[in-house]
């Protein structure tokens, strides 16, 4: 079950939370992500789309380099949810014999929570008219913030010069 609350990668500690993770990283990043069921997933824990296509992602959270079965789950997947494109992400590495099937499937595998930059080459980065807004708000706090910084470091040199006026005038 993908919980609302954000997750940070020092906080996984079972696959349910990594699914979690990549999920909010993923969603964060602006991409329309979707969960598959829990039972029966066909091999694909995420669907995630944008820019008219669409990528079957698995999640695996492992202490030791993942194989072949992950990458032949989501083979699997993808055909059964109509996705173009297919990706093992996991927080380790893969298995030589992963790896060759990966790259004989067009999967691609990914290493070390990379996932933004992994969707980002396969469907190319979001770009919204909600993104440029919140970059041209943060840009406008950011000049205000300044103002008010400068206007405070002015106002404090001004009370200190005149606290030192009073002080030498006595």
């Amino acid at each position: 079950m993908i919980k609302d609350e954000f997750i940070l990668i020092d906080e996984v500690k079972s696959g349910i939370d990594y699914e979690n993770f990549c999920f909010q990283q993923l969603k964060n990043a602006g991409y329309q992500v979707s969960k598959t069921p829990e039972i029966g997933d066909q091999g694909v824990d995420l669907i995630v789309s944008a820019n008219n296509k669409k990528c079957a992602i698995q999640c695996k959270y492992y202490s030791t380099p993942v194989g072949n079965k992950a990458v032949q789950e989501v083979i699997a997947g993808r055909g059964f949810y109509n996705c173009e494109l297919g990706m093992v992400c996991s927080n380790n590495t893969y298995t030589k014999s992963a790896r060759e099937l990966a790259s004989n499937q067009h999967i691609v595998l990914v290493e070390k929570n990379n996932i933004i930059q992994a969707v980002n080459r396969l469907l190319g980065p979001i770009r919204t008219p909600s993104s440029k807004k919140i970059a041209y708000r943060q840009n406008n706090v950011l000049r205000e913030i300044e103002n008010n910084n400068q206007k405070s470091i002015a106002e404090y040199y001004k009370n200190k010069k005149s606290a030192n006026n009073r002080n030498n005038n006595h």
